[in-house]
């Protein structure tokens, strides 16, 4: 069972879209499409919320397919690479563990304005 359903918060001038997927009746994966890593305590980092999960994965990848974050630990990315702010669209690539011992990878893009 798939289920999407999209959120829509205003944040001063931009409109950060969460979108919710209800994976294999159980797991539950909320991921924003934009963070502001400004320091402003506003969306300065991206990480997905997985819940009903075993664990979980996430990769950001550049636009030429190279890893430029991973994490196993549910770290937060800040939008940093090799000590330098990376800002414009990348990919995100999840994957996701269920309690029912089933993998689940999910693709989409994370914009860093």
């Amino acid at each position: 069972m798939k289920k999407v359903i999209l959120l829509l918060t205003l944040i001063f001038s931009f409109v950060v879209k969460a979108q919710t997927i209800h994976i294999d009746s159980t797991i539950i994966c909320s991921i924003p499409n934009v963070f502001t890593p400004n320091d402003d305590g506003l969306n300065d980092t991206f990480t997905p919320t997985v819940v009903n999960a075993l664990s979980y994965e996430f990769f950001i990848l550049d636009r030429n397919n190279n890893m430029i974050y991973h994490t196993v630990d549910n770290t937060p990315w800040d939008g940093y690479s090799k000590g330098q702010l990376r800002k414009g669209v990348f990919i995100y690539k999840i994957v996701i563990l269920s309690i029912k011992n089933k993998e689940y990878t999910l693709f989409g893009h994370i914009s860093v304005l």
